[in-house]
């Protein structure tokens, strides 16, 4: 019985560890992470499209999206997990979008061209914070 427990309490400590640490690849890899508290955010339970602008706020958001694109202003869109979003990226023609689940601080989304002669980035200034201090403050440049 107490080796059963053991291995349930191993296991356990396994699945609370890889919700708390989010792992982006590709240059400059970063490992963004959060305290079991900041990770703990629901899914959404609505399945609406999510504006990037929408991103841009001091709340924290009451629930994290999934299965639902999205939308970025010029009308790309990135097809967000049916799980927890973690990191995700496209590129299309010479433009590259990504995002970044950040827990309880919302989603970051960026938007770059090629030789990252324009950048923008979405998220609440934290989500944003989060993100370059685990990543770079070019990873909008260099995308998941």
């Amino acid at each position: 019985m107490k080796v059963l427990a053991g291995i349930a309490a191993a296991v356990v400590l396994c699945l609370v560890l890889l919700v708390v640490a989010v792992r982006a690849s590709g240059p400059g890899t970063g490992v963004l992470s959060l305290s079991g508290a900041e990770a703990d955010i629901p899914l959404c339970s609505t399945f609406e499209p999510v504006e990037v602008g929408s991103l841009v706020t001091d709340e924290r958001p009451a629930c994290t999206p999934h299965g639902v694109p999205l939308v970025f202003p010029d009308g790309a869109t990135l097809d967000l997990p049916e799980q927890d979003p973690g990191t995700g990226a496209t590129t299309v023609g010479q433009t590259t979008y990504s995002y970044v689940g950040v827990g309880v601080f919302g989603l970051y989304a960026s938007r770059a061209g090629a030789d990252c002669d324009a950048a923008d980035e979405w998220g609440s200034a934290e989500a944003i914070a989060r993100v370059h201090e685990a990543f770079g403050d070019d990873y909008a440049c260099r995308g998941a």
